[in-house]
């Protein structure tokens, strides 16, 4: 009775310190990889030199195999393979370098030393690849303009999870005043990530400097806009709906609301019960290409 007594007053204390934290904006949030973020900023300029982009990834080992290897995926792979980083960047494209270069930014949030929260991560990372996934292919359809900030509205919806759980980890091995082996309530820490985590992804969207229409997915995806049916932030919503109806999720769902969602997102993008199949069929198997 005593020990469960002590874990609730704990459960308390940290999610006390986290939400206090949040509140005051004393949150340490990740700043981009200087390789990516130099890239980045070279790319948002008008006269960029892929050459030159080529050689700042270069100097990141892991970032340059990523770049050749996504150079040389069966869909757009030539007769023998692109070694060069600069071909390889050329090969890509400059908007589909951008992407990339955020979603390794992105997915290096989603990676700790961490076990528990290196599980839970790629549980997280396997879904929002599956929500990017969705809200593009969505947007291509109803707003082509809109795609790539679809994508990157889905990478980045849940942003702010691995970020509270880094916060909550730390909060709690600083009460107990030891590295813990087994944190608080799962049920209190689920609860607790889910209604902060919004608060937290939308603050790290702004110091990335990401697009307003990226911000607002991370940001307002809770709710649909029926004042802008093809906004970003409702196809962000929908696909969420989407992945998670597919089984690409982590943690507890409500079937109901599930479907609620797809009923109402189905509806503003017009997309019958043959599109859904059409969209979510292969979902896991995509999401597992992207995993490698």
């Amino acid at each position: 009775m005593g020990s469960r007594i002590t874990e609730e007053k704990v459960t308390s204390q940290v999610a006390d310190v986290v939400l206090k934290r949040i509140a005051s904006d004393d949150i340490v949030l990740p700043a981009l990889p200087v390789v990516a973020s130099k890239c980045l900023a070279l790319l948002s300029g008008p006269d960029f030199s892929l050459d030159q982009i080529a050689r700042l990834i270069e100097t990141d080992p892991m970032l340059a195999a990523q770049v050749v290897r996504l150079a040389n995926v069966a869909s757009r792979a030539p007769v023998s393979p692109v070694r060069s980083i600069t071909e390889c960047a050329t090969r890509i494209g400059a908007s589909e370098l951008r992407v990339f270069l955020l979603e390794s930014s992105a997915r290096r949030i989603f990676e700790s030393s961490d076990r528990e929260i290196a599980d839970m991560c790629r549980g997280l990372w396997q879904h929002s690849l599956a929500v990017a996934m969705l809200a593009r292919d969505l947007l291509q359809k109803a707003k082509p303009e809109q795609a790539e900030a679809g994508y990157l509205g889905g990478l980045l919806h849940d942003i702010g999870k691995p970020v509270t759980a880094a916060m909550l980890l730390d909060a709690e091995r600083r009460l107990r005043g030891k590295q813990t082996q087994n944190w608080f309530d799962p049920k209190a820490w689920s609860e607790l990530i889910s209604a902060t985590h919004r608060v937290v992804g939308a603050a790290l969207a702004v110091k990335w400097g990401l697009p307003d229409a990226v911000q607002r997915s991370i940001h307002e995806c809770d709710d649909y806009d029926s004042t802008n049916t093809h906004s970003t932030a409702n196809a962000v919503r929908f696909a969420n709906a989407l992945a998670k109806k597919a089984g690409v999720y982590v943690g507890a769902t409500d079937e109901d609301e599930i479907e609620s969602q797809v009923f109402v997102g189905c509806a503003l993008f017009a997309i019958d019960e043959e599109g859904v199949k059409y969209l979510t069929t292969f979902l896991k198997e995509r999401v597992n290409e992207r995993m490698v």
